[in-house]
């Protein structure tokens, strides 16, 4: 296998700029504040605020970028579409300050979720092409995964050099820069990988007919099992309800939430299966 040379790793991570510049700008947004949160006095929930919001930019901008290369949009409709995405995102900060706390961490994971599911679905809104979709959300998933992977292998290298440093040399590396590290490493390593291996030709993506082993595992063995335990202890609840003329918990609103996350995204993982004549129970 021939590895990529420094030229080509750097030619495709100005084409992944080029190509999300608002996403990686949220990153490298998020990340700074992050930084910036930890020395600061008096003033830390404004910057945590902060990189809530550029984090929430990040599924967006996303999302946002399939939308307009799907529809073939202009360069000017292009960065118009990007503005209105800062703007919704200036609303989101604004309105941070007037939510409760509780409020403040149901919407922004609710809005979170809905917009990383909005990903994998915007560029297939209107258009009948079960495999591209498939396919396009499969190679989503897959490069989350392995960028986790790899994100987790570089913070780990650089932690051993900052520990070699300390100990053996003597220069004395501070815990938080360990933490800095992290910010840096998961907020904008972790996302640069991912949006470089976004696919961008629908026309393949629709006639590839491949199915990883692996990934048949996963969906079929672990995402189907925990959708049908949640929906055992969700139809138990019902039950309970019913029986005690008690009004549902608030707390239940995060395991419906957790089930069609999970229950959506088994649906993808598993669609070419559902096609087989061997598979009828899926």
């Amino acid at each position: 296998m021939k590895l990529p040379s420094i030229e080509s790793l750097v030619a495709g991570a100005a084409r992944t700029a080029r190509r999300f510049p608002a996403a990686l700008l949220c990153a490298v947004t998020a990340a700074t504040a992050a930084n910036v949160a930890l020395d600061a006095t008096g003033n830390e929930d404004e910057w945590v605020r902060l990189v809530l919001t550029a984090l929430m930019g990040l599924p967006l901008f996303t999302t946002l970028t399939y939308l307009c290369e799907r529809r073939d949009w202009s360069a000017g409709v292009r960065w118009g579409v990007r503005l209105a995405g800062f703007v919704g995102l200036a609303l989101f900060w604004w309105g941070w300050g007037s939510w409760s706390e509780m409020n403040q961490v149901h919407r922004f994971f609710h809005l979170a979720a809905a917009l990383h599911l909005a990903a994998a679905s915007v560029a297939y809104i209107g258009v009948r092409e079960p495999h591209g979709f498939w396919q396009f959300n499969r190679e989503l998933f897959l490069r989350f995964l392995i960028g986790g992977i790899f994100s987790a292998v570089l913070f780990a290298g650089l932690s051993i050099a900052l520990l070699g440093i300390d100990n053996l040399l003597g220069i004395d590396v501070d815990e938080e820069t360990y933490v800095r590290l992290w910010f840096v490493v998961a907020m904008v390593f972790q996302t640069w990988f991912f949006l470089a291996g976004v696919p961008d030709d629908f026309a393949e993506l629709e006639a590839r007919r491949d199915y990883p082993r692996g990934l048949k595992v996963f969906s079929q063995y672990v995402l189907l099992p925990l959708v049908s335990i949640y929906l055992v202890i969700l139809t138990l609840y019902l039950g309970r309800v019913l029986i005690t003329r008690t009004w549902p918990s608030g707390w239940i609103g995060d395991l419906v939430s957790a089930l069609a996350a999970l229950g959506i995204l088994s649906l993808l993982l598993s669609h070419p299966e559902r096609e087989r004549a061997d598979q009828p129970w899926l």
